[in-house]
């Protein structure tokens, strides 16, 4: 995945910022859109940082290269996932000044395909947002 544009633009984003990244995932073995789901019954109006351990907990932290891999093959998203934001937990950044901590998400700018943004890990979870994990089974 070292050639991959969506991990090129990634760290582009991250290079601009001048965050710092704080890994907690492994990068992605096998993975295709396929073996993704989406996992979004959580408790709305609760802080990321809480959901961000629910998330481990249910091994829904996927990182940016994930993220990466969604990007570079976003014609094969399902269309259902359209109106979610995408929300990738196990990568966090934080600004060399500090202020907190930062996830990734994805979100579709529509017919201009999927965007990524960093979100405040103070932000509350949302009713559209969606935790991205590897299915166990296909």
């Amino acid at each position: 995945m070292s050639n991959s544009p969506g991990i090129a633009l990634l760290e582009r984003m991250v290079a601009k910022e001048h965050l710092l990244v704080k890994e907690d995932v492994e990068e992605p073995r096998e993975i295709s859109i396929d073996r993704l789901e989406l996992v979004g019954d959580l408790e709305v109006g609760l802080l990321m940082y809480r959901i961000r351990r629910q998330a481990k907990e249910i091994n829904a932290n996927l990182g940016w290269r994930h993220a990466g891999y969604v990007l570079d093959h976003q014609e094969e998203i399902p269309v259902e996932w359209h109106e979610k934001t995408l929300v990738f937990s196990g990568t966090l950044w934080e600004p060399p000044e500090g202020g907190g901590y930062r996830y990734l998400t994805l979100r579709r700018i529509g017919k201009y395909g999927w965007e990524p943004d960093l979100r405040w890990l103070g932000d509350y979870w949302e009713p559209y947002y969606r935790l991205v994990r590897l299915r166990t089974s296909i």
